[in-house]
């Protein structure tokens, strides 16, 4: 293992959108018994700092291999593009959906009963989600000449989380106030 390694060549796993969770953990487990810093308290300054430093690398690759956004947005970044350096095109008629779905989430409030329409929007916004998981692992698959469809679709998987991030944390409140 190196500090120079991409989180790919770090894990062992092949650069891609579609990541086995299983393996990942699996390797993540083998590389931080190898490196945790524990093994090395009886070592020099440079080999424990060495080890902390392996160990913030290997507990950042796993965050982010692990989160499809930020592996999404490291996959870019691999490519070359840098998300936030990109122009902003997000189609219309998208943007008209997370309109239409936050005037829902807010109408949710206002609700009697909002559990029904609460789930509701989880099975849609799980729908999206899939959806565009589906459509960034292919068009990765694809390469470069589809790069500013990725880009959208990346921002596509932002938008959506975070709405559903908000969903959930609005039906905690709700459930609190039970």
């Amino acid at each position: 293992m190196e500090l120079n390694q991409n989180f790919f060549e770090l894990f062992q796993i092949p650069p891609s959108f579609a990541v086995d969770e299983t393996q990942l953990q699996a390797r993540y487990r083998e590389a931080q018994q190898v490196i945790h810093p524990d093994r090395f308290a009886g070592g020099t300054d440079q080999e424990r700092r060495l080890a902390m430093q392996m160990a913030a690398h290997v507990n950042e690759g796993y965050q982010t291999l692990s989160d499809p956004i930020l592996r999404a947005r490291y996959l870019l970044l691999l490519n070359g593009i840098d998300l936030e350096h990109e122009p902003n095109r997000v189609d219309p008629e998208f943007l008209e959906q997370q309109m239409e779905l936050r005037e829902a989430l807010v109408d949710i409030k206002d609700q009697a009963d909002p559990f029904p329409k609460i789930d509701e929007l989880k099975k849609l916004v799980g729908e999206h989600l899939n959806q565009s998981m589906l459509e960034i692992e292919t068009l990765f698959e694809q390469g470069d000449e589809v790069k500013d469809d990725l880009v959208e679709q990346v921002r596509r998987l932002q938008f959506i989380s975070k709405f559903k991030r908000e969903l959930s944390e609005l039906e905690n409140r709700m459930l609190d106030e039970l």
